[in-house]
């Protein structure tokens, strides 16, 4: 086979395509090969204007559909062989609605689209750039996020802490609007899913890192879907910063460290649910996956040797935030589950306990806010120690 053969760009076949992307990203040591092959070229036809899933391909690929068919001959007689008279109609209305192929000249240009973009992708996840940023977004919890450079990827083990705190919220209804907070945003995935799945709750986000900041926007913006800019709040107490979803859930953004004394203070003893996944990561520990090195360190490191520094911080400002009986669920290494609980006992909380995930590692803990002051024993020296060796550390990295 030669090069220009062996491109997955110039592939004719949905077949072929698939084949070429995941045999080069074989060769690349990429675990999992077809899967992303199968991303990557639903991902070519959506950059085509087609509204294309992995399942498509996974369909074409098996009936034979050329290329061109999957991305929609204006003529119809090639278009996707498994699909019936009326399924072709039905297409060929989908297609000149999104504004995709209405023409062969259309249809050239889409085409060198779909190779432009194939093979570029290809090249680049070759280079072990993660599939999340060739493709912009991930799916989480049943909807799709926009992630990239600057901001940390999203795992699916952090999806059952988002289900555990759905459930815990669900099944201590009250009548009024439940409060939530997700500190240490991010992507905002956490706490978006929450707003997404219990209607008309009000979720608060606090994120510290201006680049991560803005992928969150960017993520109310796309769940919400209706293209306006999202609202964002440097303080507690503005109305005006909220932003509202079709379900009456409202969700406002912060710009601030969550380990600040003091943030959302206006919360005090008021939330009902406080999700977290912190930075974590021990500082020794080298990250060996190359994709994982490309997420910020600010997101990787919980600031100390073991890496509780900063989990340890952000229980005690949970502990303050939640009512009696609210809860925190916060995501944590598989090594630092017994450190977390003491964490979790000495600033005030109960029945608290470490929770496995899929593949059955102590992956997060949740426990209830007691009805004490919040202190129950707690260490605030050890509390300051952490904070001032947490700011060193990041001022070492400057």
């Amino acid at each position: 086979m030669n090069g220009r053969a062996g491109r997955p760009g110039q592939a004719q076949s949905v077949h072929q395509a698939v084949a070429l992307v995941a045999a080069t990203l074989d060769a690349a040591g990429i675990d999992h090969s077809r899967n992303e092959a199968l991303a990557l070229v639903a991902e070519a036809f959506r950059r085509c204007g087609e509204n294309v899933e992995s399942s498509d391909v996974v369909r074409w690929d098996i009936l034979g559909t050329s290329v061109d068919g999957a991305l929609g001959n204006a003529v119809l007689g090639d278009v996707a062989t498994d699909r019936s008279p009326a399924d072709r109609k039905s297409h060929r209305t989908t297609v000149i609605n999104a504004g995709s192929v209405t023409s062969r000249d259309d249809l050239t240009a889409c085409r060198q689209t779909f190779r432009r973009w194939l093979d570029d992708a290809v090249a680049r996840r070759s280079q072990r750039e993660p599939l999340q940023h060739i493709v912009g977004h991930v799916d989480f919890y049943g909807a799709e996020y926009l992630v990239g450079s600057g901001v940390f990827i999203p795992r699916p083990e952090t999806e059952w802490v988002v289900a555990a705190a759905i459930d815990w919220l669900q099944a201590h209804h009250s009548d009024r609007r439940p409060i939530v907070v997700d500190l240490c945003a991010g992507s905002g995935v956490m706490g978006l899913s929450v707003a997404r799945h219990l209607p008309d709750t009000d979720v608060w986000q606090v994120e510290k890192d201006e680049r991560a900041y803005t992928w969150l926007r960017r993520n109310i913006v796309h769940l919400r879907g209706d293209g306006r800019e999202a609202c964002h709040s440097y303080t507690s107490d503005e109305d005006n910063a909220s932003v509202w979803l079709s379900n009456g859930s409202r969700v406002r953004t912060l710009l601030a460290d969550a380990v600040a004394p003091g943030i959302l203070i206006g919360l005090n003893g008021r939330v009902d649910a406080v999700v977290c996944n912190p930075p974590y990561l021990p500082e020794s520990r080298p990250i060996e996956q190359p994709e994982a090195r490309q997420d910020p360190p600010i997101a990787l490191y919980g600031g100390s040797a073991d890496g509780t520094a900063i989990p340890r911080l952000l229980v005690a400002q949970a502990s303050r935030l939640l009512r009696t009986n609210g809860v925190l669920l916060m995501e944590h290494d598989i090594t630092q589950a017994e450190a977390i609980r003491i964490a979790f006992e000495d600033a005030g909380f109960q029945h608290v306990s470490v929770q496995k995930d899929g593949t059955h590692r102590p992956r997060w803990t949740q426990g209830v806010r007691g009805n004490d002051d919040g202190t129950n024993g707690h260490n605030h020296a050890a509390v300051d120690d952490d904070r001032e060796g947490v700011k060193s550390r990041r001022a070492g990295r400057r």
